[in-house]
């Protein structure tokens, strides 16, 4: 420590909160253990405790006190996400079923603590690389703990999960935007135990996801290595090389059931999943016409139930009260054609933000303080979210908050557009060396 105007500043020059908060961000990945493990739900005791909401808002509070906002809330990222949790709000007003609307605000508020605390606190690589081996752990344990219900003939209805994996559908969208955080375990280091690990990890989170038979997930997670190809791989050839091996690897592995599940994807006409999930997709567009506003948040299933119960091929009983599976056409049906259209930019933003700093960081070289690995890596999982969501509906979920909290955090990084209180993160300095007496002399 050193002291500058009568305060310890630590020796890498970062404000003195930094040093004494890692027991904070430990706490954070206590939340994240607990949040997208589902130990609360299994454990009734947790729950009771209501310990993940307590640490959230403990944890806020005092990153609030030491940080402040700073000018997060200039930045569209928040400002939309704002924007979702005071439609949300007002939309009791109009809802269709208002206490529907009424338990939607507790989500928003929740993930919007969680997405104020990522994007503060997930501020260096050692902590990013600690984020990273948490999402291993909680992947591996769920996975883990699901192991009986994958890959069965008939697939299983629930996951030991938190909500928003308790469907399998859902839980291979999870797993999805995890994926990319276990690569860049294996990417950003050296380290030969860790790369075996971290492959390790991967191999169990596409089995989780294969095991699911979720066509969404699966094309998510296509869609991410792809474009993680195309647009930030630089061994082109390599990355074919990888993705046949993938392929392979599948195609050797995988359940009949993945099987004839991926091969309905070119006909649909006989699928009752595919061809309810487009039924209520053109019903949301009607609501958005009958309704500008949207019908109201959680409100898509009770307005579909009453008002736009479709044809197609289901009978009555199946049709009434089906969810969008989407989180383009929730959106669209319950906050209208402004919420979809902010929720699609929200996450074109995160993916150029992300893109950006990327490029910021390749231009400052040696002197960058993160690797380009890690917007890359955010990147990817913002793509694989976005193309689940497609077929899966969860708009309050904490994927989007906890993507843009880390889109946000490497715009600091990589210092675009960022001027809050703290400053952008630098690398600690190394000492000089002290010159050895008599060198010069014995140099002459």
């Amino acid at each position: 420590m050193n002291r500058r105007n009568g305060k310890a500043v630590p020796s890498d020059g970062a404000p003195p909160w930094k040093s004494a908060s890692n027991w904070v961000f430990y706490g954070y990945l206590i939340v994240i253990l607990l949040e997208f493990s589902g130990l609360p739900t299994q454990y009734p005791v947790l729950k009771q405790l209501r310990l993940t909401t307590l640490l959230s808002y403990s944890l806020f509070l005092i990153t609030l006190g030491q940080v402040g906002f700073g000018d997060v809330f200039k930045h569209r990222q928040a400002k939309v996400l704002v924007f979702f949790l005071v439609f949300t709000i007002c939309s009791m007003m109009w809802a269709v079923v208002q206490l529907r609307a009424y338990q939607s605000i507790r989500p928003f508020v929740d993930y919007l603590v969680f997405f104020y605390l990522t994007l503060s606190l997930v501020d260096r690589p050692r902590r990013f690389q600690l984020f990273c081996w948490t999402f291993l752990l909680v992947s591996s344990y769920l996975v883990s703990q699901n192991l009986t219900r994958l890959g069965q003939d008939v697939r299983a209805g629930s996951f030991a999960a938190p909500y928003f994996m308790g469907d399998g559908n859902d839980f291979a969208w999870g797993l999805a935007v995890m994926l990319p955080f276990v690569l860049y375990l294996f990417l950003a280091n050296k380290n030969f135990i860790f790369r075996i690990v971290a492959i390790g990890g991967m191999a169990v989170v596409l089995l989780g996801i294969v095991g699911t038979s979720s066509r969404g997930g699966s094309l998510g997670v296509i869609a991410a290595v792809l474009f993680y190809w195309w647009f930030m791989s630089i061994r082109k050839g390599l990355g074919v090389a990888v993705m046949i091996v993938g392929l392979l690897g599948v195609l050797m592995f995988a359940p009949a059931t993945y099987m004839d599940r991926m091969g309905s994807l070119s006909d649909t006409s006989e699928d009752t999943s595919a061809q309810a999930r487009l039924t209520t997709w053109k019903a949301s567009m009607k609501m958005a016409i009958d309704y500008p506003l949207g019908v109201g948040a959680g409100n898509f299933a009770s307005a579909y139930g009453r008002y736009y119960l479709g044809g197609g091929n289901l009978g009555y009983a199946q049709n009434k009260w089906f969810s969008a599976h989407s989180i383009y056409f929730r959106t669209l049906g319950e906050y209208g054609y402004l919420g979809a259209g902010l929720l699609i930019w929200l996450i074109v933003t995160n993916i150029l933000d992300n893109l950006r700093a990327r490029a910021k960081l390749l231009a400052l070289g040696d002197k960058a303080p993160i690797s380009v690995t890690w917007p890359n890596v955010v990147c990817m999982s913002v793509v694989a979210f976005a193309i689940c969501g497609i077929f899966l509906g969860g708009l309050a979920y904490p994927h989007l908050f906890m993507l843009s909290g880390l889109t946000l955090a490497n715009k600091r990084l990589a210092g675009l557009g960022f001027a809050t209180t703290r400053g952008p993160y630098r690398p600690r300095a190394k000492a000089p060396t002290a010159p050895i007496a008599g060198a010069d002399e014995r140099k002459a």
